[in-house]
């Protein structure tokens, strides 16, 4: 709902075909990805990623921690420092 094309976001294990079916997902700014290779829920982001009209930079990365959707559960450096680097870019 923010169409800001200077802010900085991050999806995490989110995107999958029951969102793309209930909501209307237009992405603007700039935007992560993260998902575990083994998430049953949260996939790939990249039919938002080709759907978006407020892009400005994107990238997605598939962590193999293993671990599913349970990647969200707790605080794994391996995405923490992800998510610290993208809100520091400008």
């Amino acid at each position: 709902m923010l169409r800001n094309k200077k802010v900085n976001f991050v999806i995490m294990s989110n995107c999958n075909d029951w969102v793309d079916r209930n909501f209307r997902i237009d992405l603007h700014g700039n935007v992560l990805s993260i998902y575990d290779v083994n998430d049953e829920f949260g996939r790939s982001c990249q039919n938002f990623f080709d759907k978006a009209t407020g892009l400005n930079r994107r990238k997605e990365v598939e962590l193999k921690i293993g671990t599913g959707h349970a990647i969200l559960y707790r605080p794994l450096k391996e995405w923490i420092d992800l998510v610290d680097e993208w809100a520091r870019q400008s």
